[in-house]
């Protein structure tokens, strides 16, 4: 996935920043999304489940992922989101669940 500065205009807060592991997306000071070395990508809202979070986990994560709301809970699919979620490369929470077995 590339991370251009022209997807970043108009995106105020918002930061490529690479780490030693991948390359982490950050809204203000949070790491909402990590795409790590091995293709997977790791969510974290921080503890703000904001329209603005959701919409920038959504524009830096695959096609496959749709992370969205219904009734004031957070899903990615039919699997309720949780910081330190992690998707495949396609999008899909891991095993199932977004956790590592």
């Amino acid at each position: 996935m590339n991370y251009s500065n022209r997807k970043l205009r108009n995106m105020r807060s918002t930061s490529v920043v690479p780490q030693p592991d991948g390359t982490a997306v950050y809204y203000h000071s949070t790491a909402v999304v990590l795409r790590r070395n091995d293709g997977r990508f790791v969510l974290n809202s921080g503890g703000y489940q904001t329209s603005t979070t959701k919409t920038r986990i959504n524009q830096f994560t695959p096609p496959g992922c749709r992370l969205f709301q219904r009734n004031h809970e957070w899903f990615v699919g039919s699997v309720p989101f949780f910081d330190g979620m992690i998707l495949d490369s396609d999008g899909s929470p891991i095993n199932g669940t977004g956790k590592e077995i």
